[in-house]
């Protein structure tokens, strides 16, 4: 083991890096999102904002925003610098992702939600 970072109750489900490399995601059990610094590796910023487990986190092509996925019907979007949301998506059901991906830089950017549930 390089490094261990105590992060979550219950568990880290899901995890990703910004496209700058400053920061590392991770999303658990706990319905917490914590963004640690990766120079430093500490926890520079945590967001509450989700009511539920998370599932699937990731950053936009130039790491402003995060996606945030969880077993809820939404999908939450986040600003990276301040945590704040700042938009929440409705999905079909519970557990609406299992991956994020996004594209490119706008106009042609875009945002695909896909996985298994509700």
């Amino acid at each position: 083991m390089i490094l261990s970072i105590p992060a979550h109750v219950g568990g880290c489900m899901a995890a990703a890096l910004d496209p700058r490399g400053r920061y590392l995601a991770t999303g658990g059990n706990d319905s917490i999102v914590n963004l640690f610094d990766t120079t430093d590796w500490i926890c520079t910023r945590t967001i509450t904002s989700c009511d539920h487990a998370i599932n699937a986190v990731s950053f936009s092509y130039d790491g402003e925003y995060l996606a945030i996925a969880s077993s809820g019907s939404y999908i939450d979007i986040s600003a990276t610098e301040t945590g704040l949301p700042v938009h929440r998506i409705p999905t079909l059901g519970p557990s609406p992702t299992t991956k994020i991906r996004e594209g490119g830089p706008p106009p042609s950017a875009w945002l695909t939600i896909f996985g298994v549930g509700g």
